[in-house]
């Protein structure tokens, strides 16, 4: 996702050489993801990885979203820095059960993060949520459908980014741990409407 062909650290990191060296080259986006389709294109990103990441995880079209400290997962919390280890995640999540978070940096002293900066606090959460992933299934006479929406809120406002109509129940291995299919389109984010 950086905008540049500098191979990153790890073992993983890979550039426009690496993926023109594949079965079926590509070149790989340099720059944040357009939809959640393109994150199976990734070195490193199996199916399972996929499924894995997508009750957590959505590609949004735009850089520099951060967490809502107040209702992010524990399983997110802890991947927004190494500090944030497994007892300092659920001190957060209990203080916040008990009074909501006004500013991000109030987490440093509910939740003991004596390693961690206000500013660095500030810079990774936020205390309200600006994107939502809507899922609905419907039945009517036997019949399911269900439809996913990408839906953004901002200045008091509400937009739908896309739509994902689909015959049958939600989306396959969405809730779950079990492996998705990388040819569902629902899992891999599908066509934009």
């Amino acid at each position: 996702v950086d905008r540049n062909q500098e191979t990153g650290p790890g073992p993983l990191a890979a550039e426009d050489a690496w993926y023109a060296g594949l079965p079926q080259p590509y070149h790989p986006r340099n720059g944040p993801l357009r939809s959640w389709a393109e994150l199976a294109l990734v070195r490193g990103v199996s199916p399972e990885v996929l499924s894995r990441l997508r009750p957590f995880a959505t590609a949004l079209p735009e850089d520099n979203v951060r967490v809502n400290i107040n209702t992010a997962p524990p399983e997110v919390l802890s991947a927004m820095d190494p500090r944030l280890d497994e007892a300092t995640v659920q001190r957060i999540v209990k203080a916040r059960a008990t009074s909501a978070f006004a500013r991000p940096a109030s987490a440093r002293t509910a939740a003991g993060i004596e390693d961690m900066d206000e500013a660095t606090l500030d810079r990774l959460f936020a205390v309200s949520s600006g994107w939502f992933r809507v899922r609905v299934t419907a039945e009517v006479d036997g019949a399911l459908r269900s439809t996913e929406a990408l839906v953004q809120r901002s200045g008091g406002q509400s937009k739908v980014v896309y739509l994902l109509p689909r015959r049958g129940p939600n989306i396959v291995g969405a809730d779950s741990s079990a492996p998705g299919r990388l040819d569902d389109p629902g899992l891999l984010g599908g066509p934009l409407r």
